[in-house]
């Protein structure tokens, strides 16, 4: 009978040791998933205060432009005249997960020289989401305008706080 009772005790610690592991396997995966998904919702906040900062940083660029130019200049005419880096000599540039778009229309007899401008995320949703606002800036005042719908902003968007 004691041999039951030894065999018997060692299957109850097998399986608490088994019962523990499958616990500390399950809960380290948990925590790596936890911290993964906050890393990852750093790094779409830090994109998303760059592409801000980045528009509020051509915006000026922009209205010093204009001062010289007397129109609004392109990426590559503001590259060439050295207010803008490398990293916007591209079509359309993509600069740390955020795609942006200058649109300046030539001035006609009608209309003045203007820009609009808009910088979105190379992907807006899922776990490889590298943000998930909107924003928009144009010629007619110095807003950056936020959109937190998956969808690009525009001039009817709220200013970004």
């Amino acid at each position: 009978m004691p041999d039951e009772k030894r065999k018997s005790r060692k299957r109850l610690i097998v399986l608490i040791a088994a019962i523990v592991t499958i616990i500390v396997v399950v809960c380290t995966g948990i925590l790596i998933f936890m911290t993964t998904m906050s890393w990852r919702k750093a790094v779409r906040a830090g994109n998303e205060a760059v592409a801000v900062n980045d528009m509020r940083t051509i915006i000026n660029d922009e209205q010093i432009y204009y001062l010289d130019h007397r129109s609004y200049g392109t990426f590559e005419q503001l590259i060439a005249s050295g207010m803008l880096d490398s990293r916007f000599n591209s079509n359309p540039p993509i600069v740390d997960g955020y795609v942006f778009m200058l649109k300046v229309p030539p001035a006609t007899r009608n209309q003045t020289t203007s820009y609009t401008f808009n910088a979105d995320p190379e992907t807006d949703h899922g776990y490889n989401a590298t943000g998930t606002r909107h924003f928009y800036a144009d010629s007619t005042n110095a807003i950056v305008r936020v959109n937190d719908f998956l969808q690009p902003a525009s001039a009817n968007d709220p200013p970004i706080k």
